[in-house]
């Protein structure tokens, strides 16, 4: 005789926390290991089992944080756009002469922190850009002001 499950499980949500902080911890291990492997490897040439074996994570685990390597992608790529466009927009709205040494300044804290994100974007295919187009666009939009402004005033 089978037995047949009358409703649903559902999880109860995680209030404890130690808990709260260890599945943060686990997410950002995930993100730099990805971004590390995609960065050295390519995105095609990474396979989820080799990021779980490279994060120490169980396939449950990976799958509980995102439903494919496009999810990780997007998630390593987002705060890029996420980060830039206040600078840029600041940049824009300031004097000319700050435009160009702030742009530089961006990149290179980009660089000190998201480093491997940007290495990514040269590999971004359709389904990613597809889901990163809206932040694309608003950061491409945030540095045509920006560089607007610095032409504008001569530069």
């Amino acid at each position: 005789m089978t037995r047949t499950v009358q409703r649903p499980r559902r999880r109860s949500r995680i209030s404890r926390p130690a808990i709260v902080e260890q599945r943060g911890q686990r997410w950002e291990d995930l993100l730099a290991v990805a971004g590390r492997l995609f960065a050295e490897d390519g995105v095609a040439q990474v396979s989820v089992e080799r990021i779980l074996l490279a994060a120490g994570l169980s396939r449950g685990t990976f799958y509980s944080f995102c439903r494919s390597k496009t999810d990780l992608l997007v998630a390593l790529l987002e705060p890029v756009f996420r980060e830039g466009v206040p600078v840029l927009q600041s940049l824009a709205a300031g004097p000319a002469t700050a435009v160009v040494p702030g742009i530089v300044d961006l990149y290179e804290d980009l660089w000190a922190r998201r480093r491997h994100a940007l290495m990514l974007i040269p590999a971004i295919d359709r389904a990613a850009f597809a889901r990163l187009r809206a932040a694309h666009d608003e950061y491409t939009t945030a540095m045509r002001s920006a560089l607007a402004r610095a032409e504008a005033g001569g530069l």
